[in-house]
């Protein structure tokens, strides 16, 4: 990581990222309004942020999808188990559970991940933030430029 080449004061970039923790995308949106003019560190920084916290919640979406989908297909699987019983269903389970169960756990896994990611990579960045080093977030689609 290199060391960043001016002599402004960080602060308002290590507040911003500690308050995406909270308050997530709208910290890094209100704090690039602010300093895009002023201070192009911190409205670097904030949109880094910004780029981070979509990549985040776009793949928080895809793994609550699937794991929605997945929960949805196994109770249908469980209620066609049940009525088998009963002679209302003749088939008894429903193909595919494997594969659901597995979309289950991937889906879990990454939610778990997000999770991780969205808590330890504010923190980390406000750390190296206030040691004036150029910080790059990981897992990040760079959508602003």
């Amino acid at each position: 990581m290199e060391k960043i080449t001016t002599d402004d004061d960080t602060s308002p970039a290590v507040w911003m990222a500690i308050l995406s923790i909270f308050i997530g995308f709208w910290s890094s949106f209100l704090f690039w309004l602010v300093y895009r003019g002023r201070d192009s560190y911190v409205a670097n920084q904030s949109k880094k942020m910004m780029n981070f916290q979509i990549s985040m919640f776009t793949l928080g979406v895809i793994s609550l999808y699937m794991i929605v989908h997945a929960r949805l297909f196994l109770l249908h699987s469980l209620i066609a188990f049940l009525l088998s019983f009963i002679g209302v269903h003749e088939n008894g389970y429903l193909h595919g559970e494997a594969f659901m169960y597995a979309l289950l756990a991937i889906g879990l896994a990454i939610q778990a991940c997000v999770w991780v990611f969205y808590l330890l990579v504010p923190i980390i960045a406000a750390i190296n933030i206030h040691k004036k080093k150029e910080f790059n977030y990981p897992l990040t689609f760079h959508i602003l430029r």
